[in-house]
């Protein structure tokens, strides 16, 4: 599980991206292993929006998807308190663009068919 990846620093993306951007731009920088999934800090099911500050950065798929939705508290500590401080801060931001314009911002949260996003203030 110790496979991971935290990308900090003038690399990390500064706008909202999906996790297939995300990945590819890993994959570019270097930092990405086939066997690695983009990590998010706060779950996407638990109203994390898709940016580079709710990205952990790689971690090993196995890992990733061991914890699912399931252990947000894990996932902050291991991205350390700047961090998650940014994470929380990013769900935040995302949470009252996506409340003033949904047809603009919903898109940065996952979503299914013909269903609202799940926002952070509603599973903290």
């Amino acid at each position: 599980w110790c496979n991971f990846q935290v990308e900090e620093g003038e690399t990390v993306p500064k706008h909202y991206m999906g996790t297939g951007q995300y990945r590819k731009h890993l994959v570019e920088q270097g930092d990405l292993h086939h066997d690695q999934d983009v990590f998010h800090i706060i779950a996407a099911a638990n109203g994390g929006p898709n940016h580079p500050d709710n990205y952990f950065g790689a971690m090993s798929a196995s890992f990733n998807r061991s914890l699912g939705n399931r252990m947000d508290y894990l996932c902050c500590y291991l991205a350390g308190l700047e961090k998650t401080k940014k994470a929380v801060s990013r769900a935040l931001e995302a949470e009252r663009l996506c409340r003033e314009n949904p047809d603009l911002y919903t898109k940065w949260f996952r979503v299914g068919k013909g269903k609202k996003p799940t926002l952070y203030s509603q599973n903290s």
